[in-house]
């Protein structure tokens, strides 16, 4: 027999599900050696913090934060738990199995706040930087963009494109066609994951493939694929991605969420400082990237101050709306929960 909540993961399960899941490969156990052994500050309760992480060069000032002692000033003790599906990683979310988790603008998370879940974007974690470097992109052949095709709209009809359904690059890539004059329903979509989209590219069965780092800088290196149209180009400053938390911390422990955020400025800072040393040294460590790779790879953007673009979010749902992926609308207060990062600001050096 099922109880309240029970039938409320089933519901989140159902609704994220329409979200296509990640190539999530295992963050292999590391060993990075700390600069000097942080204890926990004494008069902070010791708290057993669960994280959603995953091997990705965004999710790395996570890992600064553990690797440098930041989590243990704060008396933090944390794990990091990796999932095989990001549909699971909500409900996860939702039943406290789990305490943070990062995620980009989805169709998933709007239905379920929707359905009324308690989670809340808490802190920035990644955005369009037009005065950063590209992150995210189309890519095409060097030959296809040599051609000159590409420089007509015209001739971007019936063309074939990948990318994942529902995501903010999916959004990106219909903003971008609306203001040249087309529709998605112009261009020929198939479904791919990222990691078929190299050969894909070179063997000639997709022309457009949307792709994120480290994948730009492995597909340029193979030759396979050059970018056409960055992020920054298609939606400008939007929000790539965010922190959330959950009704463990949101309402049970709101100050280990306060300790937290304090943790992860402190972590975003040092992410801030750039291809330092220590910083791919500790990211190499997480993500089995090759250091070259990393160093050569664009890192994403990073706010220092934690803010975030609510406002791209609440375009991405627009759009989200008319398409059919959420049938329901949420306002601005019931996605963003500004006071963790407002707190934690009082830290900031």
């Amino acid at each position: 027999m099922f109880n309240g909540k029970s039938m409320l993961i089933l519901l989140i399960a159902a609704l994220t599900a329409c979200v296509p899941a990640d190539v999530t490969p295992t963050v292999a156990a590391t060993e990075v050696p700390t600069q000097e052994p942080v204890q926990a500050t004494e008069t902070y309760e010791p708290y057993h913090l669960v994280i959603a992480a995953y091997p990705y060069m965004t999710e790395a000032p996570y890992f600064i934060a553990q690797e440098e002692g930041y989590f243990a000033e704060q008396g933090l003790e944390v794990e990091f738990m990796r999932f095989e599906k990001t549909a699971d990683v909500l409900p996860a979310l939702i039943s406290g199995q789990l305490d943070v988790t990062s995620s980009l603008p989805t169709p998933g998370l709007i239905n379920a706040i929707a359905g009324g879940a308690r989670l809340r974007i808490v802190a920035g974690k990644g955005h369009v930087d037009t005065e950063g470097c590209s992150h995210a992109a189309l890519m095409v052949t060097p030959q296809m963009l040599e051609s000159g095709l590409l420089d007509d709209p015209a001739n971007w009809v019936g063309l074939t494109f990948t990318t994942d359904k529902g995501t903010l690059v999916e959004y990106a890539i219909a903003q971008y066609l609306e203001q040249n004059g087309l529709s998605m329903d112009q261009l020929n979509y198939v479904e791919m994951p990222i990691t078929s989209r190299l050969e894909a590219l070179q063997n000639g069965s997709i022309d457009i493939a949307a792709a994120g780092e480290p994948w730009i800088t492995r597909i340029s290196n193979a030759g396979a694929g050059v970018v056409w149209v960055p992020l920054e180009q298609m939606i400008p400053d939007a929000q790539y991605g965010f922190v959330l938390f959950g009704p463990s911390l949101l309402d049970e422990h709101p100050d280990v969420g306060q300790r937290f955020m304090i943790a992860l400025l402190k972590g975003i800072a040092q992410y801030n400082e750039g291809k330092t040393d220590r910083n791919i040294e500790i990211i190499a460590a997480y993500t089995q990237m090759d250091p070259a790779e990393l160093r050569q790879a664009c890192w994403q953007s990073i706010r220092p101050d934690g803010d975030l673009n609510i406002q791209s979010i609440l375009d991405y749902q627009d759009w989200a709306l008319q398409v059919g992926y959420v049938p329901t609308a949420i306002t601005a207060e019931d996605l963003w929960d500004a006071s963790f990062i407002e707190y934690a600001r009082q830290f900031l050096p």
